[in-house]
């Protein structure tokens, strides 16, 4: 269910998408044919824009009923306003408002090697690949593969994978993974006391925040490292607003981003002792081993504690 307001925001984003995707100086490069007539309508350039348009936005290919009711109401539209572009603009914005577009719809089908048992079909592992890996819908290559059947076979799949994982949109996919992970949403609310913590104003909080996602990228990502050694890494990444917090000092930039590591015997050592975590899980005034002990047992080790 889409809460009204979000539904306001996605109309509004779609008109913007729509009239961007239709606008002159982009209709050479997003169109796959020339109509005859701006003025008219044109059902057969239709069919190949919305053939093209709606692979990528519902995630696999439109079946024929779908595009030709699609065709139909870019036409009828067309007639209306006597422009084939504002016909296509109209029926692009139904589209990008459409369940199919907003909503991950997975589909089962039988599965042909073991009888009486269901699988996901071709484009739903497409989906949850890119989602997973690039946290974005999949791309041409990946929707071929789909269409071929490779992503049934082991062979098939671990080439798809490997090449999303070389990727540099791979870095989107993880940062959008801890971000859930780590349920850093909570930042929109976090607060400190700046009696008490004077150096932690909002730009280190912003910072605090971040830190996490760039040691995770760095980490995993830039330096191809075991996840298990995030938890006792003595590195870190910090920018000048942040080595303030941990009384160090990094030849960065303003907002530069530059690793550091922390000398032998130091207390911070891993993942659980950047400020960020520490932060995020205390209270604006003092510490909580309370909430860090709960945020331990349930985000890292996925147990539920009780209300007490």
């Amino acid at each position: 269910m889409v809460p009204p307001g979000a539904l306001d925001a996605f109309d509004r984003a779609a008109h913007l998408v729509a009239g961007q995707v239709t606008a002159t100086a982009y209709r050479d490069f997003v169109f796959p044919c020339r109509p005859a007539s701006t003025n008219a309508r044109d059902d057969a350039c239709a069919q190949q824009f919305f053939a093209r348009a709606g692979r990528l936005l519902y995630r696999r290919a439109l079946a024929d009923d779908e595009l030709q009711l699609l065709v139909a109401s870019a036409g009828e539209a067309a007639d209306i306003t006597q422009s084939f572009h504002e016909g296509i603009e109209i029926t692009l914005v139904g589209m990008l408002l459409s369940p199919h577009f907003l909503f991950i719809q997975e589909r089962l089908e039988p599965d042909p090697g073991r009888p009486g048992e269901w699988r996901l079909d071709a484009y739903s592992r497409a989906s949850r690949l890119s989602l997973l890996l690039w946290a974005a819908a999949p791309d041409d290559e990946l929707l071929a593969a789909a269409e071929s059947g490779a992503l049934y076979t082991r062979a098939g799949l671990a080439e798809q994978v490997e090449r999303m994982l070389a990727s540099p949109r791979v870095k989107d996919g993880v940062r959008a993974f801890f971000a859930d992970f780590l349920i850093l949403e909570d930042y929109d609310n976090l607060t400190k006391d700046q009696t008490i913590f004077p150096v932690f104003r909002s730009k280190a909080l912003d910072d605090a925040r971040e830190q996490q996602l760039q040691l995770v990228i760095d980490h995993l990502v830039n330096r191809q490292g075991d996840y298990r050694d995030l938890f006792t890494t003595r590195r870190t990444m910090l920018t000048t607003d942040l080595a303030g917090v941990y009384g160090v000092s990094v030849d960065a930039g303003p907002s530069e981003w530059v690793p550091y590591d922390f000398p032998a015997g130091d207390q911070r050592a891993g993942f659980l002792t950047q400020v960020g975590f520490l932060a995020q899980h205390s209270h604006p005034g003092r510490s909580s081993p309370t909430r860090r002990g709960m945020a331990l047992r349930e985000i890292m080790l996925c147990q539920h504690v009780p209300d007490p």
